[in-house]
């Protein structure tokens, strides 16, 4: 059966293509979800107080507001609701193939298709493929000694088990990211002793996170234009933020003095004050949000230990000579983002192995979007497109802005199919590293944006509005442009 489009992904990334394709008038779409159910990150991730970085009437999508959020910041369940009413109101289950895991794909220069393939016997053709399969999708648990002699229960943040209860119990908690930083203050008031395992101090914000007063949510309801100034104010001071990372002096000074003065006001022992004060620059790791993280170190059933995991025992782990009990360990230790492991076998033109290619060799991607060799195929999200001082959807759409474009070029030309020319690529890319030299990214630091060969493939060196300038134009001078041999014409509707 053909496609237009297929969408690898049901969670917020493939809900946002298939309504932007729905605003553009494209109907001809399916969307290929692994699981049984759609919702992505916020369905796979159910840990106590899994919630959002980024204000709620930012994250969501553009044409479809939800006046109703109950606080500024959304929780896990929120959200999973909201992307249910987004798929309820636009009818998209119907265009949603369930408990579908793509094995592999290969695209065919002689009609211009992909072929989907899963474990079924069934495959999907179609002229262009989205990969929503979004970057956090390959939990990180490190190798330690021993672990498998742990008598207790352990697990992955995103893997939480609820069946394990943790009332009264020795919990540690290993890694101080976003994650860990959401769990903590969460399962503190449960647990008979909570453990941190910190490697690395990360600098935290504040969230200001708090209710919406009912008055708030009607007006909301009854004005949608303020809650899309609300969005549009909220943009772009986030802008204005985003500058700290471009090594504005005064912006990143400012913010480094806040956060050294919430961690001063918050923090009562001085001694953990100072274990848990970054020493690299501000942004160079990825900022923690948070009201209650900081605080939560106040407590007298929690205790921070700076280093390494070297060994686990039937009852306890070890950082250096240092014993700690532990009936359950949670590992808060992310994702792996930068490399591609155990993704889908995804075969361009001549044979061409993406994975591979990223993995090798210096991870080119048209304006984070599309690779050189593997026509039609758009990755959202994909290398050097992310922007993490604002909302991840703005950058979602924008790039479903360029793909509809591309999509109307290859209806207006059935003939044909496109492929990114090699060096327009290669200048784009070389431009993208260079900007990243100037950037807070550039100081020194280590983390999941780097991969194996220590390239950084996650973040995008400009500002939002510099992005969506850079997606705003589908220019075929950037394509080679290809004759299809044997035509596919049975598009499904």
């Amino acid at each position: 059966m053909d496609y237009e489009i297929a969408i690898i992904g049901a969670g917020f990334g493939g809900l946002i293509a298939a309504v932007n394709l729905q605003d553009a008038g494209i109907s001809s779409f399916i969307i290929l979800e692994k699981a049984a159910a759609l919702g992505g990150v916020w369905r796979e991730n159910n840990y106590p107080g899994a919630g959002c970085d980024v204000r709620s009437d930012f994250y969501s999508i553009k044409g479809l507001p939800n006046p109703n959020w109950s606080h500024h910041f959304s929780d896990r369940k929120e959200i999973l609701d909201y992307l249910h009413s987004v798929a309820d109101k636009r009818n998209l289950e119907k265009h949603i193939r369930f408990n579908y895991e793509v094995s592999s794909m290969q695209f065919s220069s002689q009609n211009g298709y992909w072929k989907i393939d899963s474990d079924t016997n069934e495959s999907i053709y179609a002229k262009i493929v989205i990969l929503a399969t979004g970057p956090f999708r390959l939990p990180v648990i490190p190798s330690i000694s021993r672990l498998d002699g742990f008598k207790g229960a352990y697990f992955h943040s995103s893997k939480w088990n609820d069946k394990i209860a943790l009332v009264g119990k020795n919990v540690v908690v290993i890694g101080t990211g976003s994650s860990a930083a959401q769990i903590i203050p969460a399962i503190a008031p449960l647990v008979n002793s909570l453990q941190v395992i910190q490697r690395t101090p990360g600098w935290v914000l504040y969230k200001w996170n708090g209710k919406r007063s009912t008055f708030k949510r009607m007006l909301f309801a009854k004005l949608p234009f303020l809650q899309k100034l609300s969005r549009t104010i909220h943009f772009w001071i986030l802008e204005l933020v985003g500058l700290l990372f471009m090594n504005q002096k005064t912006i990143h000074s400012f913010f480094s003095w806040l956060a050294l003065h919430k961690l001063k006001t918050e923090v009562t022992n001085p001694t953990i004050r100072k274990q848990l004060t970054p020493d690299y620059p501000l942004g160079c790791k990825r900022i923690i949000l948070s009201d209650d993280y900081l605080s939560t170190f106040n407590r007298n059933n929690v205790f921070l230990t700076t280093g390494s995991v070297t060994e686990i025992y039937p009852d306890y782990v070890k950082v250096g000579e240092k014993k700690i009990a532990a009936d359950v360990i949670v590992f808060a230790t992310g994702f792996n983002v930068a490399n591609l492991d155990s993704y889908i076998n995804i075969i361009g033109i001549n044979g061409i192995n993406l994975v591979e290619g990223l993995q090798n060799q210096d991870p080119e991607a048209f304006l984070g979007l599309q690779f050189s060799g593997f026509p039609h195929l758009c990755m959202q999200l994909g290398p050097n497109s992310g922007l993490y001082h604002t909302s991840v959807l703005h950058v979602i759409e924008s790039q479903m802005k360029y793909i509809i474009q591309l999509s109307k070029y290859l209806k207006s030309e059935p003939n044909k199919w496109i492929d990114v020319n090699k060096k327009v690529q290669t200048a784009y890319y070389k431009n993208i590293q260079d900007s990243l030299r100037k950037t807070i990214w550039s100081k020194g630091c280590t983390g999941w944006y780097l991969n194996r060969r220590g390239m950084n493939v996650v973040h995008y060196p400009h500002l939002a509005k510099h992005y969506r300038k850079n997606t705003a134009q589908f220019n075929i001078s950037h394509y080679d442009v290809h004759n299809s041999i044997e035509l596919q014409i049975n598009i499904n509707p």
